[in-house]
């Protein structure tokens, strides 16, 4: 008699984390070539190939100006659980380490909030768009890096603080 093999991997044996993360980035991928298709303004475009290689070019007032952010794996990254839900951070964090940032260990923030930001230093501008955009996603939106920051933050370049819905 066999023993019933368990579906631990997704059909074809393909982890349902892997099969997730090629569906983020065929999504990515549709999104940008439908962006450049109906954008014919020619206004601020966003061209990311890879979460670690994004090019944001913008026009100001003297023309178009290019500005690459840093490679995904450049950029320290703390996620902080202000949902009050317990793993939120850890989960948040193991999904991005598999988007290429550079992830350190996740903690709590210590208090609750509503909605999830993005917090980077000064310098680390784009990064803190393309991490809200393409790394966290959910209607995560940049605020400026705090003034008091919470503990555990001294090492890293960007805060992910996730709040409740």
């Amino acid at each position: 008699m066999t023993a019933a093999r368990g579906r631990a991997n997704g059909p074809g044996g393909v982890p349902p984390s892997a099969r997730g993360a090629v569906l983020i980035g065929l999504a990515v991928i549709v999104g940008i070539v439908g962006l450049q298709i109906l954008d014919d303004s020619g206004g601020t475009s966003v061209t990311t190939p890879a979460a670690t290689d994004s090019t944001v070019a913008t026009t100001g007032p003297t023309g178009t100006t290019g500005a690459v952010a840093r490679p995904a794996e450049q950029v320290r990254v703390r996620v902080y659980n202000a949902s009050g839900v317990p793993g939120q951070a850890q989960a948040e964090s193991d999904k991005l380490g598999a988007l290429g940032w550079n992830t350190l260990e996740p903690a709590d923030f210590g208090s609750t909030r509503t909605g999830t930001v993005v917090q980077c230093r000064d310098g680390f501008g784009l990064e803190a768009d393309v991490l809200a955009v393409f790394g966290v996603g959910r209607g995560a939106v940049v605020e400026p890096y705090p003034s008091n920051p919470p503990e555990g933050a001294d090492e890293v370049d960007c805060l992910v603080i996730l709040g409740r819905s």
